[in-house]
């Protein structure tokens, strides 16, 4: 079986879903199936095509980023290229990427079963008057892409019961939590106390340092409770604030 992932970066490029899709698509090359990925290049505007191990990546070039998203004008012509070249069996899309709408326009795209890995919700900024109104124009199309995916994927029950794009599509989706491969996972027998606070709570906090992720909130909260320490992991705008 052949299975095309859409994904919005690959790594080096550090995060969250690009971690995930490489182990994912390592796991499947290691059970015997035949795996690319179509991603965007996030370190200039040359398409790269290259190999991790045995699985095929595509990185398509692109020019900066508007509202937090790639701009690169050739995805969809590179995105048809590789229908054809590769001729997956299904595309298995991870969202949030709004190049992954670009499959809603291509016939060749249209007769390949589509499954929606459901990563997190994109949600209206009421601090950013342009992302606001670019939320507007991009709900309509997230509702478009669900109705056509014959599956989806949600990372845990209370993200599906809480997901306002999935509301409507409950029943097409199904749970599978996030893994990780064991190549990443260290385990020390003898863990090292650090800088921790030898009582009350101690919170490890590890993402992205952006305004969506809300860690100011955490922040806010542990300085009004006594006996309460944060080691907040991570990079982003917001890193030196």
């Amino acid at each position: 079986m052949k299975i095309l992932h859409i994904g919005k970066f690959y790594p080096p490029f550090h995060g969250g879903m690009e971690n995930f899709l490489r182990d994912l698509v390592q796991a499947q090359q290691a059970k015997g199936l035949d795996v690319r990925v179509l991603v965007h290049n996030h370190r200039g505007h040359k398409t790269v095509i290259d190999r991790d191990g045995e699985v095929g990546v595509v990185a398509v070039g692109t020019f900066g980023s508007l509202f937090f998203t790639p701009v690169s004008p050739a995805f969809r012509s590179v995105l048809k290229q590789q229908l054809a070249e590769f001729q997956p069996d299904i595309m298995h899309l991870h969202m949030p990427n709004p190049s992954a709408f670009w499959v809603m326009t291509l016939a060749s795209a249209k007769k390949i079963p589509w499954v929606l890995h459901w990563h997190s919700d994109v949600v209206s900024s009421a601090l950013d008057w342009r992302v606001k109104t670019a939320f507007r124009f991009y709900r309509p199309l997230e509702q478009a892409l669900l109705k056509r995916a014959g599956s989806v994927i949600a990372t845990s029950p209370p993200y599906l019961q809480s997901s306002v794009p999935l509301a409507k599509w409950r029943d097409k989706c199904v749970v599978i939590p996030l893994g990780m491969g064991e190549h990443r996972l260290v385990v020390s027998s003898q863990p090292e106390a650090g800088d921790w606070v030898e009582t009350g709570l101690r919170v490890l906090a590890i993402g992205r340092l952006t305004y969506y992720k809300g860690f100011e909130y955490l922040v806010r909260a542990a300085a009004s409770l006594p006996s309460v320490q944060i080691n907040l992991l991570g990079r982003g705008e917001r890193q030196r604030e």
